[in-house]
């Protein structure tokens, strides 16, 4: 089982494209998917978020998020919660979407979001630049998987106590093929608040060195075997060997 299934992190899934601005165009280009959320009465089961001349951003009942711009297009998760009345009392919140662990949500995650980006405007004459897997999660300092706190615990060394608060960013090159670059943009922070958990953002993203096809099983391709090396590096990360000092220094002197 993934860390990221055991903390509860939810996903994000995305194509970086060749730009195309279609101006008005991508309200009709989606509507195929948005034609078919509505509940029993025939009442929309989303809530459109931003809405402009050449973007989308939109969120269905069951937690799931499109946003497209003319150079990308996502599709996130969050839970979502709603208030239930209650004869003579207080409402109660409900939770309306499903909670799945991490790596059960991304297939389908992925279905989502090859679907959408087959629908945008000229897609065919359109390229695949970037492939971005993300992992969001909230958690406490004392559940962080012992890569991240030993992470946490680095950058704290040249203060005597432990750090209060804190918002980080790095941004580093994992390796490349001749096809490909893979970074991952890391995002640590937390608020001084001992109630607020903390929250780390693992942003996977292979940049391609020759535009890659928008043909649907070429989506698929791409999308299977980057989130099969982000998993795997996300496991990288949990373990924490890549901040063992001891081994950095051994491999150093290789």
């Amino acid at each position: 089982m993934s860390w990221c299934d055991k903390l509860a992190s939810t996903p994000t899934v995305g194509f970086a494209l060749t730009p195309h601005f279609a101006f008005g165009g991508i309200v009709d280009a989606l509507s195929p998917i948005m034609d078919r959320m509505v509940d029993r009465f025939r009442n929309p089961t989303f809530t459109v978020n931003d809405s402009q001349n050449s973007a989308l951003s939109f969120t269905t009942e069951d937690g799931f998020t499109y946003a497209v711009d003319p150079a990308r297009v996502t599709v996130s998760f969050q839970h979502r919660l709603r208030a239930k009345p209650v004869s003579a009392g207080l409402p109660v919140m409900d939770m309306v979407s499903k909670p799945l662990p991490y790596t059960e949500m991304l297939p389908s995650i992925s279905e989502r979001l090859i679907e959408a980006a087959r629908l945008l405007p000229r897609v065919e004459e359109r390229k695949i630049l970037q492939v971005g897997i993300v992992s969001t999660t909230s958690v406490s300092m004392e559940d962080l998987p012992p890569g991240i706190n030993s992470l946490v615990e680095h950058l704290a060394r040249p203060w005597a106590g432990s750090l209060v608060n804190f918002n980080v960013a790095i941004n580093s090159e994992l390796g490349q093929s001749d096809n490909w670059i893979d970074r991952c943009q890391h995002t640590l922070a937390k608020v001084e608040d001992p109630n607020q958990l903390m929250t780390l953002i693992f942003d996977f993203h292979r940049q391609f060195k020759k535009p890659q096809s928008t043909a649907e099983p070429a989506m698929k391709t791409l999308l299977n075997r980057c989130t099969e090396d982000a998993l795997k590096y996300f496991e990288e990360l949990a373990e924490g060997n890549m901040f063992d000092e001891h081994l950095i220094s051994d491999t150093n002197k290789l």
